[in-house]
C-alpha cells in the first residue's frame, strides 16, 4: 500500500479537554493495527498474555489459549488500551478518491465497502 492508503487520524485530547474537534495523529502503517497471528483487523475483545503480546479472540480460541511468542496462557486478559486506539483510528472510505466522503473506525470500512456507491465496478 502506498503511504497515503495508510494513513489516518486519531482524535486526540489534551489534558482532558477536546478543544477544537478536530485534533489528529498520523499512522503510517494501518497493518501495525492487525492481528500479528491472522492479519485480520483486531477487534473486541482483544485479548493479551502476560508479556504483553495480541491476538484476535479468534486466534485465541485457535491457538488453545497459548501464545505462540512464548507459550505463555494467552486470552484471559483484555487489552483494553489497544481496543481504544482500534476505535478512536478514523479512516476514510478507500472510495473516497472517487467522491465518497464516508469516515469509520478501523475495520468498521470493510461492511461499508460492500455497499459503497462510488466503488469501481468490474
Amino acid at each position: 500500500m502506498g503511504e497515503l492508503e495508510n494513513q489516518s487520524s486519531l482524535p486526540c485530547e489534551s489534558n482532558g479537554e477536546n478543544k477544537d474537534n478536530n485534533c489528529s495523529a498520523t499512522f503510517l502503517d494501518l497493518e501495525d493495527l492487525d492481528c500479528p497471528i491472522c492479519t485480520d483487523v483486531l477487534t473486541s475483545p482483544i485479548l493479551q498474555c502476560d508479556n504483553g503480546h495480541l491476538a484476535c479472540s479468534p486466534c485465541c480460541n485457535k491457538l488453545r489459549n497459548k501464545c505462540p511468542a512464548r507459550a505463555l496462557t494467552i486470552g484471559h486478559f483484555r487489552c483494553r488500551a489497544m481496543e481504544r486506539v482500534i476505535k478512536g483510528v478514523i479512516v476514510e472510505c478507500p472510495n473516497a478518491k472517487f467522491g465518497c466522503t464516508q469516515k469509520f473506525s478501523y475495520g468498521k470500512q470493510i461492511t461499508h465497502e460492500k455497499e459503497c456507491s462510488y466503488s469501481l465496478c468490474s
